[in-house]
């Protein structure tokens, strides 16, 4: 089997993004929005950012996310903007040509060893979690059948 190896990279989207207020109440461009930036910033550090780090210009983010097309004004985004720094979940740094954004909780969204379950470790415990039932139950079976099966002795002293 030939391993296929993606350009450009990837961004992980966790499934509690279905449970955010950017997901339920805003419009559905500030989603395009926030994964643009996703995309944009660094996946590692460089000379110039940090990794979750990048730089934006709010004229080229309406651009290429399309919004002209949606009769979105320019000026919108910077309401995007707003709330995401008021949620915590950017910050933000104006420069002579642009923004210079930090994604907050980017390093946390995007180590994939956050979102894999051990699953050689569970089936570990799993596994012996089950043989140590089996076991209980076999020796709860064995002394059952004992009692079951074994003639009761008679005692010296009968009780009445």
């Amino acid at each position: 089997m030939t391993k296929t190896v993606l350009p450009m990279g990837f961004i992980l989207l966790a499934r509690k993004l279905w449970d955010s207020d950017l997901w339920r109440s805003k419009p559905s461009w500030w989603l395009k929005v926030w994964i643009y930036m996703l995309l944009g910033v660094n996946y590692q550090d460089d000379q110039h950012f940090k990794r979750g780090q990048g730089f934006f210009n709010t004229k080229i983010i309406y651009n290429e996310c399309g919004l002209y097309l949606d009769g979105i004004d320019s000026k919108s985004i910077d309401n995007v903007f707003r709330w995401l720094r008021a949620t915590s979940q950017i910050t933000t740094h104006k420069t002579t040509r642009g923004i210079v954004i930090t994604i907050v909780k980017y390093n946390e969204y995007q180590n994939i060893r956050n979102f894999i379950n051990d699953t050689r470790n569970d089936t570990q415990n799993d596994l012996e979690t089950r043989q140590k039932r089996d076991r209980n139950d076999t020796i709860d079976k064995e002394v059952k059948e004992r009692k079951e099966n074994k003639p009761l002795r008679k005692s010296k002293y009968e009780f009445r």
